[in-house]
This record gives C-alpha cells, sequence and structure tokens, in this order.
C-alpha cells in the first residue's frame, strides 16, 4: 500500500482544514490519481484518494476509512 498525504505528514489541523477547503475546489487529489492510473494503467493497483490498494483489495487487506 502506498499512502500519499499532498499536504504533509507534519501539517497542523489548521493547516488539514484549509488544505481540504483548497482540494474541493481544486481538486488536487482526484486529479493526482487520475494522472497515476493514466500513466501506470497496468500496473495492478486499485486508487482511492490518498492511498494505493493492491489488487484485489478486499475488506480484509483495506485500512478503515471513515
Amino acid at each position: 500500500m502506498i499512502n500519499v498525504s499532498p499536504i504533509g505528514r507534519n501539517a497542523s489541523s489548521d493547516e488539514r482544514n484549509a488544505y481540504e477547503k483548497y482540494d474541493k475546489h481544486h481538486k488536487i487529489r482526484e486529479l493526482f490519481i487520475q494522472e497515476i492510473h493514466k500513466r501506470f494503467p497496468n500496473i495492478g493497483l486499485t486508487y482511492s484518494i490518498g492511498t494505493l490498494f493492491p489488487l484485489p483489495a478486499d475488506q480484509k487487506r483495506r485500512p478503515n476509512l471513515v
């Protein structure tokens, strides 16, 4: 599993909240996932905002996403 955090792991709560608003408008994470899928279509990954799951990505292998 690869987990991507565009805002950074050390971002404060205020920074994360500001980024969430920015991302809702600019769709940074959504576009990032689309670009990965476009560039690497045959590497056997399932894409999700923030996380790439190896196929098959059944519920046993996924973390709880709330």
